[in-house]
């Protein structure tokens, strides 16, 4: 069925939903307010939208001085939709509504092309007694940077420490309030039972002390104070410093244990002393001079179309799951205006979220036609009109993947994508160079380590092949990826090939994984799921570990997974086809242990290649 038919269906299925639903937002009035590094939509006055963005500037620039090593500039830009009051966020955010009593102030939630963060503009009057509105929304975003600015994953207690303390800092006219103390978080540790620090730092993220309820809240505090104190407690200049010197070591690989010895000389005493701070009562914070930038005033501010409002809030809802709701608003928005390239990038979208392919890839294709600015959506086009040997197909893919770069020279995803073109075109000298960008934007990522490492053997350049190789193996997180990286060492020893092709991707990466490199064919013998060949069933499933940063960034949704079955029904091979940041990994690990009904074609076993989704929901 085409695109053009599948919404002809879906207007009829929404239209009683329309009715309703639709009308009673109509007579709202969206604008759209540009700070230099965030975008606000909001149905809120001008005045309230320009604050919002100002204060997420300010908190930026904080950051930024004070943790020299933050990598504050994100791989894709974050749109914040300030709604005037409760029955706004309840529309866009209905959840948490059907779901329970817990009714945020502000939300974060991730799509291909952008971070959104949906928050209350009526409740910043509650800062007075020292408690941010938006520190689950400042929380996520701290986590974000957190999580992007280093080479190797931090452990669990100082990522989740920081981001609680960055969370409830607070924004005056003049100044920040950096640090401000979680009253909450106070009770909880002068209240209930806690780790010994030696335990607290050996706390994963599978952990069941972590996992489960309460003990997942007494860890979050007693992370809060033992980051607090490191940072506020001693009132000694080098507190920050120290921090700093504290996270590199950790990046490095060095256990927590002996990191903190190194900085604090004694891990009994820094426990003994960070109670003794919580008890005293007299926890400190730092006031920020706010920075002397652009002014709030000075923010564009223009009105938006319906089309484009409806876009902005359909863009949220697919980033969260309510797809019914993301359908409605651009069934009506395509009802009045189908050459608005923002609906057709959400249609794309929406689509690769129901794993319909074609229909994704002729929405994008509508939305480059009328000069889409979204780099994500070059991006998809090109990896959904791949894998192919026409050279005419692989040279429109690489012009795509070229202004997918042209518009946002961040995004590792897309460098990666570009060089498996290249390598397939026979330029690895071109190659090397986006290779090696996409490790400088994600240096932890494996994926992206190891293609640089293909490429270098693909122009013979063995020792730096080997060189990187084994960087890459230091980076891998699972077997797969180990063994992946092996193969690749093992390769470099053996003799050349005259004509030898080295290209591709092996195994799965953490959050922010390629969408998907140029998949190589099945290999002899393997047959792919479709027509007279049914998916196996599955007899064995194990649930995905839910990743502590991407619940703390609020990040869920679908995670496609294309995955190599064996004869005897285990999962031989797995790799991400639709990337969602931080769920890859999980995703991945997952699938490798599932197990299915072994597949049989004129009475033999025989291994075939599927899909699979992988399915992350937050309550």
């Amino acid at each position: 069925m085409s695109a053009r038919r599948i919404w002809m269906f879906r207007t009829a299925v929404v239209a009683v939903f329309m009715a309703n639903a639709v009308h009673a937002v109509a007579a709202d009035t969206w604008l759209e307010a540009k700070s230099p590094n965030f975008t606000v939509v909001s149905n809120a006055s001008d005045k309230k939208a320009r604050n919002v963005a100002w204060q997420f500037e300010q908190i930026r620039s904080a950051i930024e001085k004070g943790m020299p090593w933050a990598r504050v500039k994100l791989n894709r830009p974050i749109l914040i939709i300030a709604v005037k009051n409760e029955a706004s966020m309840k529309e866009m955010a209905p959840a948490y509504w059907e779901k329970g009593d817990i009714h945020p102030a502000s939300v974060l939630s991730t799509l291909g092309d952008r971070h959104y963060i949906l928050l209350r503009t009526d409740v910043e009057a509650e800062d007075r007694e020292g408690l941010n509105p938006y520190s689950q929304a400042y929380w996520s975003y701290s986590a974000l940077i957190i999580d992007s600015s280093f080479r190797r994953p931090l452990p669990l207690w100082f990522s989740r420490g920081l981001a609680a303390v960055l969370s409830n800092s607070i924004v005056r006219d003049n100044e920040i309030q950096f640090g401000r103390v979680l009253p909450r978080f106070v009770r909880v540790m002068q209240q209930q039972p806690r780790l010994r620090l030696e335990q607290l730092l050996a706390v994963d993220q599978k952990a069941e002390y972590f996992t489960t309820e309460p003990s997942r809240t007494r860890f979050d505090a007693q992370c809060w104070l033992l980051m607090h104190y490191m940072l506020f407690g001693d009132g000694e200049q080098g507190n920050w410093m120290r921090v700093n010197t504290l996270s590199t070591e950790l990046t490095e690989g060095k256990p927590s244990p002996d990191a903190i010895k190194d900085a604090y000389g004694s891990i009994e005493k820094l426990d003994n002393d960070s109670i003794r701070y919580v008890n005293q009562g007299r926890m400190k914070y730092v006031r920020l001079q706010v920075d002397g930038g652009v002014p709030a005033e000075k923010y564009p501010i223009r009105n938006l179309t319906d089309g484009e409002a409806d876009a902005a809030r359909a863009g949220f809802h697919v980033s969260t799951g309510r797809l019914v709701e993301a359908q409605t608003l651009l069934t009506r928005a395509m009802q009045q205006d189908t050459k608005h390239a923002a609906l057709h990038e959400i249609e794309g979208m929406t689509f690769d979220r129901e794993n319909k392919p074609a229909a994704a890839k002729e929405a994008y294709q509508k939305a480059v036609d009328l000069n889409s600015s979204d780099f994500y959506v070059y991006l998809r086009l090109a990896i959904l009109s791949l894998p192919t040997n026409d050279r005419t197909t692989l040279a429109t893919t690489q012009k795509l993947l070229a202004k997918s770069i042209a518009l946002n020279d961040a995004f590792a995803p897309s460098f990666s994508a570009l060089a498996n073109v290249q390598l397939q075109l026979n330029q690895p000298d071109a190659a090397l160079g986006l290779a090696e960008r996409a490790v400088t934007l994600e240096p932890g990522q494996f994926n992206y380590r190891l293609l640089v490492a293909r490429v270098l053997l693909r122009l013979s350049r063995r020792d730096d092949a080997r060189k990187t190789a084994m960087e890459a193996l230091e980076l891998a997180l699972t077997d797969q990826q180990r063994q992946a990286a092996q193969a690749l060492l093992n390769s470099i020893e053996r003799p050349a090939v005259a004509g030898g092709v080295v290209g591709g991707v092996v195994g799965g990466g953490r959050a922010f994984a390629s969408p998907g490199p140029p998949a190589p064919p099945p290999p002899a013998g393997v047959i792919r799921v479709g027509g007279s060949v049914k998916a196996p069933a599955k007899v064995k499933d194990v649930r995905a570990v839910y990743p502590a940063i991407a619940q703390s960034a609020r990040v869920q949704g679908a995670v496609l997974v294309e995955a190599t079955i064996s004869p005897d029904g285990t999962v031989q091979n797995a790799r991400v086809l639709r990337s969602i940041p931080l769920l890859d990994e999980a995703a991945l690990d997952a699938v490798r242990q599932w197990e299915f009904a072994p597949t049989t074609v004129n009475g033999q076993r025989v291994p075939v290649i599927m899909t699979v989704t992988v399915n992350f929901s937050l309550p």
